[in-house]
């Protein structure tokens, strides 16, 4: 999951920089204004509760340095919080598992209802095992192991009875 980490870091960097320390003191403020941002991307790797503690030292500078733009700091964490989780993780869970990002949500809302956050944990996990080993068996159980004996020729089209009956219905098309 480094993928999201990454961008949810650099945009909190890039928010950071824009609403937490003033264009004149920003030689100054470096490495304080770095300082959140390195902990917010390092969190990020932890699950569930990493980006709620990365963002704290984001929100202690922002309290320290200039209390009026507490809540646009709060508004960009979680705002890189909600895109990360709604768009970036999901599209990159569904390439990793090979399952569309849609499919992906509804995993995850129906088993956060079913079994909470262990239902969101092994949600996804099981959906790509459960898939993998329906995949298996059908194909395990859709061959035909005896086949047609070896000595007996295939019908040809002369022996079979085609006069009487009705036409078999037409055939469905794929329109997408």
């Amino acid at each position: 999951m480094a993928g999201p980490s990454r961008i949810a870091a650099i945009a909190v960097v890039v928010g950071a920089v824009a609403l937490i320390v003033p264009p004149a003191f920003r030689e100054a403020a470096e490495f304080v204004d770095s300082v959140p941002e390195l902990f917010a991307g390092a969190f990020e790797l932890i699950p569930i509760i990493g980006p709620l503690l990365g963002a704290i030292p984001g929100v202690l500078v922002a309290l320290a340095t200039s209390p009026g733009d507490l809540l646009w700091v709060v508004l960009l964490y979680t705002g890189v919080q909600l895109v990360e989780n709604v768009v970036l993780v999901p599209r990159i869970q569904g390439r990793a598992v090979d399952i569309h990002p849609a499919i992906i949500m509804l995993l995850l809302v129906i088993s956060s209802e079913v079994a909470g956050l262990w239902g969101v944990i092994v949600a996804v996990p099981l959906a790509a095992v459960a898939r993998d080993v329906f995949l298996y068996f059908l194909h395990e159980w859709s061959e035909d192991p005896a086949g047609p004996p070896d000595d007996t020729p295939p019908p040809d089209e002369s022996s079979v009875d085609v006069s009487g009956g009705t036409a078999p219905p037409p055939t469905a098309q794929v329109l997408w």
